[in-house]
């Protein structure tokens, strides 16, 4: 009885455990697993501040100009939720037209560090699986931030 009580359990248990468990990994270029990376995830995870994640948790707009073709522009909307988990959708347009959309989703955790979020994620879409990165914004009020590129995002939700 007591055997089957604890499978029970642990089944519940690995039922109610975040789906980072499978994926929280860096990978490279290659596909490979960056060990060091994925260390660095799961400290900067374990370390997050509920309150600068509490900061984050919502969803964002931002417009990327690609420096590379005048006139295409991606439209992004990011869903930072309380869990550590965010989905993103991009639009991207070249010049009003011919619209193509690319989802995406990954892992999240924040901490404030000198008055500075710094974010680590882990994203996947169509292009990328596990790509890891840091970003650090300042928040220009309660609804709108600039990160280290300039890139500004607001709030809409």
């Amino acid at each position: 009885m007591n055997s089957r009580v604890f499978i029970i359990a642990a089944i519940a248990a690995s039922i109610a455990m975040p789906a980072f468990a499978q994926n929280d990994v860096c990978r490279d270029q290659n596909g490979n697993v960056d060990q060091n990376l994925s260390q660095g995830w799961q400290q900067f995870q374990a370390s997050a501040d509920p309150q600068a994640m509490q900061q984050l948790t919502g969803v964002w707009y931002t417009e990327i100009p690609n420096q590379f073709s005048p006139g295409q522009v991606a439209q992004r909307y990011t869903t930072f939720e309380p869990s550590g988990l965010f989905t993103t959708q991009t639009r991207v347009c070249a010049n009003g037209q011919m619209c193509s959309d690319y989802p995406g989703h990954g892992f999240w955790a924040s901490q404030m560090q000198n008055g500075v979020l710094v974010t680590f994620s882990i994203f996947s879409d169509t292009q990328v699986t596990n790509y890891c990165s840091i970003t650090q914004a300042q928040f220009n009020g309660p609804n709108m931030m600039r990160d280290q590129n300039g890139q500004v995002q607001q709030r809409v939700q």
